[in-house]
């Protein structure tokens, strides 16, 4: 049988077995005793086509370890099924090819695969509570040009990703197959810490940001520019990156009993750096931080915490001083900067098999 023709034939009998493990109680979850038809297929992909154990295990949606004990534990009939038969081939030969099947695949690589490793292995040492994707909230009136080493989608729920799993998903599907020869369970471990570490953390990182984008568009009355650099400004104002610099200097500050104020600065508007702001307006920054436009507005409003009429811009300044006292002090920033260093300890297993496989496959 050709090869393309006992893909086929190995791809139906995998669906075959999924939906019987629909009908059937005994095999209604994917995690039970695999039977042994079952196993004799996923030997025949094993031993015929060279199949990793993580790579069976998708085709079977089979854990890569069931996968492996299932093949390990299967014992062919002395006279093999027609299906394995190949046009001149001996039976000495398959004999030969089940015994070679006991031993670990070696890692075979193409140089195509030496890039998306090499940028894997720095993408973890990368993962922080600064990374962009923690300013991708749902819903949020924003765009961001932050750089990000993750990939960040909210339907049907929040899910946090690498980028290059999103971008490159062929090659990233292929490497986690090799990473498997060299840290078996490498695929399902990835995917479940990044179900289980990585979407949580960025989701709390996202929940303070939202408390603090909230508390300042209430305290303030000014909304958030719905497109950085390219929005209709709103009646006394808008907000444009308070709630990044606020929770920026909360997670640089947290660990002190007394932070430092934040050094701001108003001015007229810079039309020549924001061309968009008209040119009565004021802009909020911070020093040593031109570019970094928080906000900018004109007019009186009430500041209804102190009862009084003041300056947009005035209360502007004081309420972004306030929230950066107040989230420097919440338990919560303490929290995240733990977290954060546990998740880079949780990667540190991830690591070192990318960075056994690069030199095992590069001789190195």
């Amino acid at each position: 049988m050709k090869e393309g023709a006992l893909i086929k034939r190995i791809e139906a009998q995998a669906n075959k077995f999924k939906q019987r493990a629909l009908k059937s109680p005994q095999d209604g979850k994917r995690h039970d005793s695999v039977r042994q038809d079952e196993k004799r297929w996923m030997w025949t992909a094993y031993t015929e086509l060279g199949w990793s154990f993580a790579k069976i295990g998708s085709i079977f949606n089979r854990d890569p370890r069931t996968t492996k004990e299932a093949i390990e534990t299967y014992k062919p009939p002395q006279h093999a099924p027609e299906l394995v038969k190949h046009e001149g081939v001996s039976p000495g030969r398959e004999e030969a090819e089940h015994l070679e099947s006991k031993c670990p695949l070696p890692v075979l690589v193409g140089r195509g695969l030496l890039e998306p490793a090499a940028t894997f292995k720095d993408a973890l040492s990368k993962i922080n509570a600064l990374d962009g994707a923690v300013y991708q909230l749902l819903g949020a009136p924003w765009t961001t040009d932050i750089p990000s080493v993750l990939h960040v989608s909210h339907y049907p729920e929040l899910k946090v990703v690498l980028a290059i799993e999103h971008d490159q998903p062929g090659q990233f599907l292929l490497l986690i197959e090799q990473l498997e020869a060299v840290a078996l369970g490498f695929g399902v471990d990835f995917q479940e810490w990044e179900r289980r570490s990585l979407t949580l953390f960025v989701g709390r990182c996202q929940e303070i940001i939202r408390d603090i984008w909230y508390k300042a568009r209430e305290r303030t009355g000014l909304e958030m520019s719905p497109y950085r650099g390219y929005s209709l400004p709103h009646e006394y104002g808008l907000l444009q990156n308070v709630p990044l610099f606020v929770y920026r200097f909360a997670l640089k500050h947290c660990a002190e009993s007394n932070p430092p104020e934040p050094e701001l600065e108003l001015s007229p508007a810079d039309v020549d750096r924001f061309p968009y702001l008209p040119p009565h307006y004021r802009q909020l920054t911070c020093r040593g931080e031109p570019g970094l436009l928080l906000a900018a507005g004109f007019g009186p409003v009430i500041d209804h915490s102190h009862g009084i009429t003041t300056d947009v811009m005035d209360l502007c300044k004081a309420v972004t001083v306030e929230l950066c006292q107040q989230f420097a002090h919440d338990d919560r920033m303490r929290k995240i900067v733990r977290e954060q260093e546990a998740l880079l300890k949780e990667c540190q297993p991830f690591v070192k098999a990318l960075s056994d496989f690069l030199r095992s496959s590069t001789g190195g």
